[in-house]
């Protein structure tokens, strides 16, 4: 297994040992050695100063200047001989001054591996793919102003927990997960976006830091604040997970809440290529040649209030009722009326439907769009710049669900609605629907030529609009309360677990249920209920005659 500087190493025989979410440990593939969480942090803050005190050395042997941007307070990092005086990304006025060795310095660097006009080629490459774009004609007429820079980054790794919830459901679930090398930008000046859109980088070249590798290149020193650091590593791994959520949850409409506090961070200098002018803004990864495109304008978006997406639904669900019985030949007034009927009893399902998304606006501002180029990344072989045709993607180790049951937290996979679980309720809704019917056939010996299905109307057109009501709130409600739950056994393979459910009927409700049959008053419309339903079961069991 080829290994790098940012992995956590096995003390018996040196292999990268993995992290295993479940046992919330890592774990050697070699010798089955396990590292601990507090062992790993100890050998990568013994790494880091030794690499600190080499980074003093190095300092000595180059003579680099820093300047101060008038405007943004970015510090860049230079070489003496740069003719640097005004700031990349705002334009302003920057300020020389003599290089003093700050903390700030990265241990670790990702060397740049293709050239500047390389890096240029692949932008104006971007600009004629997409030549119908403003952003791609305005880019191409500056990109002799796209520079190299090393951007300070964050290398991030370690286990995180989660906590995550449906915003329309009560309740919430606890997962753990991995960061397997992410990067975090360190600098307030820079688009964040635009900067996810140019990853990932490869980590098979990533080295130790010394000066040398900065020579002929400029470096931007980070300068975020670190409460702000930690909110943007949660950020950046709650979104990464926002998919898998999403998918276990039945909805794009989660909250993620990450820990991220038992993660390492290692300062790390990233190779892109980048240019800011007005609203014109791009980047280039140094190491792949991927680009990325920040739109000009911010993105929009329209939602349908919704009270207009209930009227929407009735007004489709009662053409479509209208038109089919103007084909099974019903007269228009009829159909008109059976129609207008219709659509008084689905408005207000509707309306209860759509009730739980009053939040929802005309109209809202977004975050610009992000435009990057397709295909693999640039290798460079025997000298030459060869684009690879597969493309790499970012790393995203899935998060795992942990339930506390029987006493002891166990890993576990949330199943909200199989198609068995479904089928269990549109059988229980059809039983509840004809369950006059279903009483009436064993009145009369399951005898369907006597069957009179107008005996039970009243019962059709109440529950026919109960029932919808019940499942889309109630019903939905419980549906995503009460999962089912699959426990993850340490093969791999899943066991259903089942909770022993008990009905218990205290004294108390005993005595509440006898009042409906015996308290004045409030009695009479209980027994008027069951007379009625009688009465119905056997006028539709033996008719009206």
């Amino acid at each position: 297994m080829k290994s790098n500087f940012a992995d956590i190493s096995c003390p018996n025989c040196g292999v990268p040992a993995e992290f295993n979410i479940i046992k919330g440990e890592y774990l050697c593939s070699h010798c089955n050695s396990k590292v601990g969480i507090n062992e790993a942090h100890a050998q990568k803050q013994g790494f880091r100063s030794i690499q600190q005190a080499k980074i003093k050395e190095s300092a000595e042997k180059h003579h680099l200047l820093s300047a101060n941007c008038s405007g943004c307070g970015g510090t860049i990092v230079f070489e003496e001989g740069d003719a640097l005086s005004q700031c990349p990304f705002c334009g302003r006025s920057l300020v020389r001054k003599d290089f003093l060795l700050s903390e700030e310095m990265p241990e670790l660097i990702i060397p740049f591996r293709i050239t500047e006009d390389e890096a240029r080629n692949c932008l104006l490459d971007w600009c004629k793919a997409n030549s119908q774009k403003k952003e791609a004609k305005n880019l191409e007429k500056k990109i002799n102003l796209l520079k190299g820079f090393y951007l300070p980054y964050e290398l991030v790794k370690g286990p995180v927990k989660s906590k995550v919830s449906r915003m329309d459901a009560y309740s919430s679930y606890n997962c753990g997960g991995y960061v397997d090398n992410v990067f975090i930008n360190c600098s307030k000046q820079l688009d964040n976006m635009l900067l996810d859109g140019m990853e990932p980088f490869e980590l098979d070249e990533l080295q130790a830091f010394d000066f040398s590798y900065v020579a002929g290149h400029r470096v931007k020193v980070g300068d975020i604040d670190k409460n702000i650091l930690v909110k943007r590593v949660e950020q950046e791994v709650s979104n990464d997970y926002a998919s898998v959520v999403q998918k276990t949850l039945e909805t794009k409409a989660i909250e993620v809440n990450t820990d991220t506090s038992s993660v390492f961070r290692m300062p790390v200098l990233l190779p892109v290529y980048y240019i800011c002018s007005g609203n014109e803004m791009a980047a280039v990864n140094g190491q792949t040649g991927k680009v990325s495109v920040r739109s000009i304008k911010r993105q929009t978006h329209y939602f349908i209030p919704w009270w207009l997406k209930a009227i929407i639904a009735t007004i489709l669900t009662s053409s479509i009722l209208f038109a089919a019985l103007l084909y099974f030949d019903w007269d228009v007034d009829s159909s008109l009326e059976i129609t207008g009927m219709f659509s008084v009893v689905m408005l207000i399902v509707m309306l209860v439907a759509y009730s739980n998304t009053v939040k929802n606006k005309f109209k809202v501002k977004g975050e610009r769009k992000i435009f990057t180029s397709s295909g693999g990344p640039f290798r460079r072989i025997n000298g030459k710049l060869i684009k690879d045709k597969k493309e790499i993607k970012k790393n995203v180790v899935p998060p795992v669900f942990f339930l506390e049951l029987d006493g002891k937290l166990q890993a576990v996979k949330l199943r909200f609605s199989p198609p068995l679980r479904i089928l269990r309720i549109l059988l229980l809704a059809l039983i509840i629907l004809f369950l006059p019917v279903i009483i009436a056939l064993f009145l009369n010996g399951f005898d369907f030529e006597r069957l009179e299905l107008g005996g039970s109307a009243v019962w059709f057109c109440i529950v026919a609009i109960v029932i919808p009501v019940f499942l889309i709130k109630r019903y939905r409600i419980e549906l995503y309360e009460n999962p089912w739950i699959y426990i993850i056994k340490e093969n791999g393979k899943e066991k259903r677990y089942r909770t022993k459910s008990k009905i218990t009927i205290t004294k108390e409700d005993a005595r509440s249920i006898g009042r409906l049959f015996y308290v004045p008053w409030g009695c009479l419309a209980t027994w008027a209920i069951i007379i009625i339903f009688c009465m119905m079961c056997y006028l539709t069991a033996f008719g009206f005659d």
